[in-house]
């Protein structure tokens, strides 16, 4: 990782200003009077800066909070406001912050150094691209992973929050077409684009052009200089419009591209650029050749994808053959990078409310796991994903060619779920995870005080009732579990195409029974952690703010039962219709649509209809 950044004075005055600020919203105290004071903050060459090392000292004569460099000392402060004075950093709107005399509080040396030197959070759909900004530090991710796009659009009102924090930028997505516009080159250059049946289109790349590279060179060297980039992924379009002239058909979809980014890296740092250039690999619409065949010409540093997983399942695992699948692809891929000397990345879907639905699961323990096992194979750099709620709403609209009802709500589950993973992955990329389960319960005891066990019960048990649905996010590409009233075509006949429609009873499709029986089993283990949660007690021992944060874990895990009940009775449902059982698909679709009703559902409109559907045949059967 650079220093150009973590060594900036601003770094070191904002990680003062935090200290004197959280010291105070807790003891009263201003931090200059505090018993344990001074307190120095120094940088210190022998500590590791690559991984961020730093330590905490009480000295009789003071603290000291040392770091490798100013961004370090940063996190350093984070941690006395953990493990002294015991604030849980829970969300972007919310601080969980007690308050407790000095006297109180239980000092002792501290330090920490990172398992994973890049840690990123990736933005995807966010409700906003600044809110996220000052919890990210707090957490101990010291990057940011965007689109050109998007960087371009929302830069202004995030460097300056980057930059007191010493948050580094990486560019990462689908920008190709942003770099090389094809409005601009495609006319002068039509060789420098994808040859598709017989002629050269706008939609991808041809990487076997030497012109192209040459350009793409100059282009990604003006801007990595302007804007300061750390690391860039170099990602091809996300399409199928692979190029077929006749290099690329010698050399496969994969070597062009893989030496091409290779070349471009070569580039980059022939022209003075110090920024880490990667390619990337993933089953791009379930085809798994990108994955699994590692060719020879991949010389970059590389991401590694695996979208789809099974997330009971963690990437050391062998479960199943899907499992097992993924676990040869990313383990191949590992030993390939270590034996190229390169960097390995992982792009993580633990926030993609889009390939989850709304069911996205909490997954500390296979977060954990996964870390542990990323450890071994010196992956250099974690990309954790966040699709934001409501984004993944309005993209599923898009998929469905429809606009989202202002009667759609679903429950936001992003603070009690999405951000408890977030927590998660921090802390597991800091330090081993053999304590993790230690660190849940401390960090559900400060947010809940005496329902800190049954919120952890819920973190532990949703996460062995959720994570199975997740399997069907490949099996119903691209679509979820969540979207009962509709397939694809291309994931249920392998035709190559995506051709989402309506669900029809003639479907026959192998994936409603397995639904039905998936949806029923989470509900019966979520319904005694729903139970449990709203059971009464005193809680007037808790804060405003702990009122209000359990209030919304119930609602949480409420909305969660329902929706796999909801889920359950539809697809139920279908197999009802499938079968002519009319009068007992009218019971499930009722039973849905009072659920759906309960939780606001994108599927609402859909369960009325095929109960106005089945209720018609109900009565003319009853007629005759």
């Amino acid at each position: 990782m650079s220093h150009a950044v973590t060594h900036d004075p601003m770094v070191l005055a904002f990680a003062r200003r935090e200290l004197a600020r959280y010291y105070r919203e807790v003891t009263g105290v201003d931090v200059e009077c505090s018993r344990f004071g001074p307190w120095r903050m120094e940088t210190d060459p022998t500590l590791d800066g690559d991984r961020d090392e730093w330590t905490v000292r009480v000295l009789p004569d003071g603290v000291s909070i040392r770091g490798a460099h100013h961004r370090a000392i940063l996190y350093g402060v984070y941690a006395v406001c953990t493990e002294w004075l015991g604030i849980a950093f829970v969300s972007p709107q919310y601080d969980c912050v007690p308050s407790r005399a000095e006297a109180e509080l239980t000092v002792g040396d501290l330090q920490g150094r990172a398992a994973i030197p890049a840690r990123s959070y990736t933005m995807d759909h966010p409700s906003s691209y600044t809110d996220v900004l000052p919890l990210l530090s707090k957490l101990g991710y010291n990057m940011v992973s965007i689109s050109a796009e998007q960087w371009k659009r929302h830069k202004e009102e995030m460097l300056p929050l980057m930059h007191e924090r010493g948050i580094e930028l990486a560019i990462s997505g689908h920008d190709l077409g942003y770099y090389i516009p094809p409005e601009r080159y495609l006319a002068e250059h039509p060789d420098w684009f994808s040859l598709f049946n017989g002629k050269r289109i706008p939609h991808q790349l041809c990487f076997s052009s030497e012109g192209l590279q040459k350009e793409l060179v100059r282009v990604l060297s003006r801007y990595c200089e302007e804007e300061s980039v750390r690391e860039l992924v170099v990602m091809f379009n996300d399409n199928a419009s692979q190029c077929q002239c006749d290099h690329c058909r010698k050399t496969g979809d994969l070597g062009s591209y893989l030496r091409f980014i290779g070349q471009v890296g070569e580039g980059l740092t022939a022209a003075g650029q110090t920024v880490d250039v990667y390619s990337i690999a993933y089953n791009v619409a379930l085809s798994w050749g990108m994955l699994e065949a590692i060719s020879p010409e991949a010389t970059s540093h590389c991401v590694v994808a695996c979208w789809g997983r099974d997330y009971r399942y963690d990437l050391s695992e062998q479960g199943d053959p899907w499992a097992r699948r993924f676990h040869e692809a990313f383990e191949n891929w590992g030993h390939h990078q270590q034996q190229q000397n390169r960097h390995m990345a992982v792009f993580e879907y633990y926030g993609d409310h889009w390939m989850m639905g709304t069911l996205l699961p909490p997954m500390s323990d296979v977060i954990a796991r996964d870390v542990r096992y990323m450890e071994t194979l010196d992956v250099h750099r974690i990309d954790v994903l966040h699709f934001g709620f409501r984004g993944s709403l309005e993209v599923l609209m898009e998929v469905l060619g429809q606009t989202l009802p202002d009667t759609v709500r679903e429950y936001n589950t992003e603070q009690q779920v999405l951000w408890f993973n977030f927590w998660a992955a921090g802390r597991c990329m800091w330090e081993t995870c053999g304590n993790l389960d230690e660190r849940c319960r401390a960090y559900a005891n400060v947010r809940f005080g005496p329902w800190g066990p049954a919120a952890l019960a819920f973190w532990k048990g949703a996460e062995q009732a959720l994570t199975p649905l997740s399997r069907f996010s490949s099996d119903m590409f691209k679509l979820r579990i969540t979207d009962a009233w509709h397939r694809d075509d291309f994931s249920l006949r392998s035709t190559g195409r995506n051709c989402v429609h309506p669900w029809q009873p003639e479907e026959n499709d192998r994936i409603t029974r397995r639904a039905a029986e998936a949806c029923a089993k989470a509900a019966r283990e979520l319904e005694p952690l729903v139970t449990a949660l709203n059971a009464s007690g005193d809680a007037s021992v808790l804060t405003a703010g702990q009122r209000a944060d359990l209030e919304d874990l119930r609602q949480c895990a409420t909305y969660l039962y329902r929706k796999v009940c909801s889920l359950r009775e539809q697809y139920e449902a279908q197999i009802a219709i499938e079968m002519s059982a009319f009068s007992e698909a009218q019971a499930h679709l009722q039973e849905a649509c009072r659920l759906e009703r309960e939780v606001t559902g994108a599927s609402l409109a859909d369960c009325e209809h095929w109960l106005a559907v089945v209720s018609e045949e109900v009565h003319r059967q009853s007629e005759q």
